[in-house]
């Protein structure tokens, strides 16, 4: 398996788990995909907007933690988006 598909990897399972019922789960994929932007630059951008995505459709909490892995990682043009703007 390729470097590629281990990333391909990571990010589907990343978003199996935004996706889940529990909100703790949901937080650990937001963990899982700010680690893949950390570890590989050139799908920052792709994560970024996966946060994003999910920062949209979240309230509470986890849009907090969304909101700060985008500040953390400088996608501060992503941040000022909101829901219908």
């Amino acid at each position: 398996m390729g470097e590629g598909d281990r990333v391909s990897e990571s990010f589907n399972k990343a978003i199996d788990l935004l996706a889940h019922e529990a909100k703790i789960v949901q937080v650990s994929g937001l963990v899982m995909l700010e680690r893949l932007m950390i570890a590989h630059p050139e799908y920052d951008f792709s994560a970024a907007e996966i946060i994003n995505y999910y920062r949209l459709e979240s309230t509470g909490y986890e849009n907090w933690i969304a909101r700060r892995i985008l500040h953390r990682q400088h996608h501060f043009e992503l941040e000022r988006v909101e829901d219908g703007d």
